[in-house]
């Protein structure tokens, strides 16, 4: 991670980060996706609503899957699927996924 990295994305505190992860109903968490990235992310999945976050377009997000974010950054290409009871998560680090890449379920990416 670079220096830029970090200037671009400020640290966001605990308490942001327990809103941003458990106080968001799940379908604003979709509907943020689908109108920032036109990405779609099932009602029950835990996807933390962050910049620090982007999904490509028609990527698919099922149900029960995790994908949270800090400090680092997590990067999908356009038309992945990431399937049901996923963990996909970062610290310092980032992740990057390329275009049309399937996750399958019950898959651990850490960052």
């Amino acid at each position: 991670m670079t220096p830029n990295d970090t200037d671009e994305f400020p640290e966001v505190s605990s308490a942001m980060r327990v809103f941003q992860r458990y106080l968001v109903p799940g379908f604003l968490i979709s509907l943020y996706f689908y109108l920032k990235d036109r990405a779609y992310v099932s009602f029950s999945a835990d996807v933390q609503p962050t910049r620090r976050i982007k999904v490509g377009k028609g990527t698919v997000v099922k149900s029960r899957a995790v994908v949270v974010s800090s400090p680092g950054r997590i990067t999908f290409g356009e038309g992945c699927a990431i399937s049901a009871f996923n963990f996909i998560g970062v610290g310092t680090t980032s992740i990057e996924v390329g275009d049309h890449v399937r996750i399958g379920p019950h898959v651990t990416i850490v960052g």
